[in-house]
């Protein structure tokens, strides 16, 4: 057997095989680690014996962050608060977006069948599209409203509100329509 060692900046890959770590055979060992070079880090972490592991709180959940140099928990904690924030309001977005798409390939052969003549495909494209808008923002925003009401009584009321009153106003400009 060989032993290859590969060095990059802070990254070591250790091979162990026949072959290369270009060409590996069956039974070789791919072996990479990473190491963290000089300097003052701030952790927050459960220390245990000399190592660290998660830290868990009271609520079940885990702490275990690490900064380079020197920072205050006050400031790591903040930046995972506004990192989680972001990273919620971008998966809300995304999830809206993904209802948006699932309702127009619902409903993609009705468009389809519609584009046989052309000015009424676009109308239904145009009208799918809105009815599949509607339904993609207010859903996700009564279902977001339900969850919140019991943490955040106030406005998850006032998202829910919000998310009737754009029903109910779609609604009466269709019954509005009817009337003409």
């Amino acid at each position: 057997k060989e032993a290859d060692l590969e060095e990059g900046s802070s990254i070591q890959k250790l091979y162990f095989g026949y072959g290369s770590h270009k060409s590996p055979q069956i039974g070789d060992y791919k072996v990479s680690f990473q190491f963290i070079g000089n300097g003052d880090y701030s952790i927050l972490a459960k220390q245990v014996g000399n190592t660290f592991d998660s830290f868990e709180t009271s609520t079940e959940s885990t702490i275990l962050m690490v900064e380079s140099g020197k920072v205050s928990a006050k400031k790591m904690f903040s930046t995972a608060q506004s990192n989680n924030t972001v990273l919620t309001w971008v998966l809300r977005f995304v999830g809206i977006f993904m209802m948006y798409l699932g309702i127009m390939m619902i409903f993609g052969l009705v468009t389809t069948l519609a584009n046989i003549i052309p000015f009424l495909g676009t109308l239904v494209n145009m009208g799918v599209s809105l009815f599949a808008g509607i339904i993609s923002l207010t859903l996700p925003l009564m279902t977001i409203s339900l969850a919140w009401i019991f943490y955040r009584p106030i406005l998850g009321s006032i998202i829910l509100v919000a998310a009737i009153a754009i029903i109910l106003f779609f609604y009466k400009k269709s019954l509005d329509r009817k009337k003409v």
